[in-house]
């Protein structure tokens, strides 16, 4: 118990270290607050335990104990599973000729494409490039803090970038993933073959959603910003569990 206490107030001292660097240098990066709120009780159990000379756990009785110590072991567990499916899917690349190219918006600060976008916009030029038959779908609505659609500021960046403008369909409308495929679906055929283009750490979750709205797709991962990647990774686990438990088929 010693080593593991010690290792959480370790642990979450570096973690809290990382969510402040990453805010002060890229701005306002989703879900490391609450990181930041995990890490800080984290930093008092740490420290608590080791005052107390660990014995936090010493006045339960004993049946407790093994319930904490199972909620623990089935909870690294079950972090270890959903992890290893985001990670394959992150890595998995289908290279074939889709019919139709779903690209996920990612955010807009203002009117300006933010840095994840950026590597999903490229991917699917990079896309496009090898299987040039294929017709984009750029899907995104106006969320907070933008002044225009995910969807415009994509189709400006790809017809900028040489993609033509009659192979790019704008679904302006979604507000989150599920959206993203929900109002896409108008504009695939049954027969299609669909590929997603997402962020490496999006990719499985996106897939999951896809296939319960009745898509079979195919996943072609865009890179991820690797300053912020252990944030949106930490985060990526409680969005697919979400999703997988609430979204049905």
């Amino acid at each position: 118990m010693k080593y593991f206490n010690r290792g959480v107030l370790i642990l979450s001292i570096l973690l809290l270290l990382y969510v402040i660097v990453i805010n002060i240098v890229y701005g306002n990066i989703a879900f490391s607050k609450i990181l930041g709120f995990a890490c800080i009780l984290g930093i008092l159990y740490g420290i608590f335990q080791i005052r107390q000379h660990d014995q936090l756990l010493a006045v339960l009785p004993i049946w407790l104990k093994y319930i904490l110590y199972g909620l623990f072991t089935a909870g690294l567990i079950l972090f270890i599973i959903v992890e290893s499916v985001i990670i394959y899917g992150a890595v998995h690349i289908d290279e074939l000729q889709a019919d139709k190219v779903v690209v996920l918006g990612a955010g807009l600060k203002g009117d300006q494409i933010t840095t994840s976008l950026l590597y999903r916009l490229d991917t699917a030029i990079e896309y496009y490039q090898k299987f040039p038959e294929t017709t984009l779908i750029v899907s995104g609505g106006q969320g907070e803090g933008e002044t225009i659609s995910e969807a415009s500021a994509m189709y400006q960046y790809l017809v900028k970038h040489g993609i033509p403008k009659e192979k790019i369909i704008q679904e302006d409308q979604s507000t989150n993933t599920y959206e993203n495929f929900k109002f896409s679906m108008q504009y695939i055929q049954a027969n299609d073959k669909v590929m997603i283009i997402s962020n490496d750490f999006h990719m499985s979750r996106a897939k999951l959603i896809a296939s319960r709205l009745g898509i079979d797709a195919y996943g072609y991962s865009a890179p991820s910003h690797l300053p912020t990647i252990i944030n949106f990774y930490i985060r990526e686990f409680f969005a697919y569990l979400k999703d997988f438990i609430l979204i049905r088929p």
